[in-house]
């Protein structure tokens, strides 16, 4: 009775939008409704989605950031000083302050406010 469902659309999700934007605006109703139907807190939120949780805001995002990033870099990172690339994509992410770190000329987004990222305190 205490749990909430959250609906985050992916890049292989249906959508009634272009499936290359970063920004995606929640699943559609036609393919929900009997969902919403049946579960009593179901929340169908946009990609990214922000919602609080215990106090603090979390931040849901299904893409393939690493892929784009490859793709996008002038230079791969160097395995040798980043043995975990997942890591360094997150290191990425947060310093600076956006969640797909590759030029907005890459990027396919109607809002690219919803890809930023809140700073990080300096502590």
């Amino acid at each position: 009775h205490h749990s909430h469902f959250l609906f985050v659309p992916g890049p292989a999700d249906a959508s009634l939008g272009p499936q290359s934007l970063l920004h995606r605006p929640p699943l559609a109703n036609v393919f929900t409704a009997e969902l919403r139907g049946t579960l009593e807190h179901c929340h169908l939120l946009p990609n990214p989605a922000r919602f609080q949780l215990g106090g603090q805001t979390a931040i849901v995002y299904r893409e393939d950031v690493l892929t784009r990033t490859k793709l996008a870099a002038l230079a791969p990172p160097n395995i040798a000083e980043c043995d975990d690339v997942h890591r360094h994509l997150v290191e990425t992410m947060l310093l600076q302050g956006h969640l797909c770190p590759v030029p907005l000329a890459q990027t396919a987004s109607y809002a690219p406010s919803a890809l930023l990222l809140d700073a990080a305190p300096d502590l």
